[in-house]
């Protein structure tokens, strides 16, 4: 299952800092946004290597509902 954000008043919405852990997102990353169907997608421009080990990662990766 996914996590659950709130949009605010700018349109803006905070990505969980577990899932910036694992992924390695950090202040200035650049990230692109896409809609495939009815979803948004959130892709990095620069991909960087995960910090956390990668079972962890793995384990993320499987809790995420597959299209």
């Amino acid at each position: 299952m996914g996590e659950m954000v709130e949009v605010d008043s700018k349109g803006r919405i905070v990505i969980p800092i577990h899932i910036r852990n694992t992924l390695g997102i950090e202040k200035g990353a650049k990230l692109i946004l896409e809609i495939r169907h009815s979803e948004i997608v959130i892709t990095r421009l620069e991909p960087e290597p995960a910090k956390e080990d990668p079972e962890k990662l793995e384990s993320f990766l499987q809790s995420i509902p597959k299209v």
